[in-house]
C-alpha cells in the first residue's frame, strides 16, 4: 500500500512543491494550511473516519496553530502520538525547531527542501514508524500471552482468547497455539482428575458403609435379635407351635 503523506504549510507554493516532490517519488499527499486543519485530519484519521496518514511534514511558523502547538498537541493525544512529523523550516527557527524535536519530531529539513534530502527523510522516518509499529505489535502480543497465562492460574482461562492470535504466521501465532493446547490438555486431564477422585470417593464411602455393616452383623446383640426375630416369625407363621411350647413350659414347672 502506498504510503501517505500530510504537507503542512501556510505558503501554498511551498506546499505545491513539496507535494509535486512526493508525488515523484511515489507517495500519496494531502495538504493542511495551518496545524489546526492538519490536527483535524490526523485525528479523523485516527478514528476511523478518514484514509491513514502515515507521515506529516510540518512547517514551524504559521498562523492559528503553528507546529509547536500541532506537535504538542498530537503528543498530548494517545491516538496520534505515535505518528512521525518531520520539521520544515529556515536556518532562523533553529531554536523553535529544537523545542519541536524535544515534542516528539523524528526529523528537520531546512527550507528550500533539496529533493534528495526529502527522499532520504521521508524514506527513513516511513521505516522507523514501520520498525516501531512492529515493536509495539510485539509488546502487545507478549502482553496477551501474559494475561493468559495469569487467566491460567486463576483457572478462568478460555483457549478461544487467543484465537487471533494462534492465526497469525509468525512466532506469536505458533507460540499461542502451543499455549492453546497445553490448556486444553490441562483441562481435559484436570477433568479426567476430578472424575477419578469422585469414584474414589464413591469407592471409600462403599467400602466404609460395607465395613459398618460387617460390624453391627457380627455382633453379639445383632445375633441374639437375628434369633429372637427367627423365633418370632416361626411362632407368627405356626400359633401351634407357641402354645406347644407353653404347655411344655407348664408341663415342666
Amino acid at each position: 500500500m502506498t504510503d501517505r503523506v500530510l504537507v503542512v504549510d501556510d505558503d501554498v507554493i511551498n506546499r505545491r512543491v513539496l507535494q509535486r516532490g512526493l508525488g515523484q517519488l511515489g507517495y500519496v499527499t494531502e495538504a493542511a494550511e495551518d496545524g489546526s486543519v492538519a490536527l483535524e485530519r490526523v485525528l479523523a484519521a485516527s478514528a476511523g473516519g478518514a484514509p491513514p496518514v502515515d507521515l506529516v511534514l510540518l512547517d514551524v511558523l504559521m498562523p492559528v496553530m503553528d507546529g509547536v502547538a500541532t506537535l504538542q498537541a498530537m503528543a498530548d493525544d494517545p491516538s496520534v502520538v505515535n505518528l512521525p512529523v518531520v520539521v520544515v523550516s529556515g536556518v532562523e527557527e533553529q531554536d523553535t525547531v529544537v523545542r519541536c524535536l524535544e515534542l516528539g519530531a523524528i526529523d528537520y529539513l531546512h527550507k528550500p527542501v533539496d529533493p534528495r534530502l526529502l527522499d532520504v527523510r521521508v524514506r527513513t522516518s516511513l521505516m522507523a514508524k514501520r520498525a516501531r509499529a512492529v515493536e509495539l505489535d510485539r509488546l502487545e502480543q507478549a502482553d496477551r500471552l501474559i494475561e493468559a497465562a495469569q487467566a491460567v492460574e486463576r483457572g478462568s482461562f478460555e483457549p478461544r482468547q487467543l484465537d487471533r492470535m494462534a492465526s497469525r504466521h509468525d512466532e506469536f501465532g505458533a507460540l499461542a497455539g502451543t499455549f492453546q493446547r497445553m490448556a486444553r490438555e490441562v483441562a481435559t486431564r484436570e477433568r479426567l482428575l476430578r472424575s477419578e477422585v469422585a469414584s474414589l470417593r464413591i469407592e471409600i464411602d462403599a467400602s466404609r458403609r460395607d465395613r459398618q455393616v460387617a460390624d453391627v452383623t457380627g455382633s453379639a446383640y445383632y445375633r441374639r435379635l437375628t434369633a429372637d426375630a427367627a423365633e418370632l416369625k416361626r411362632i407368627l407363621h405356626d400359633p401351634d407351635a407357641g402354645e406347644a411350647d407353653t404347655e411344655t413350659s407348664g408341663g415342666r414347672g
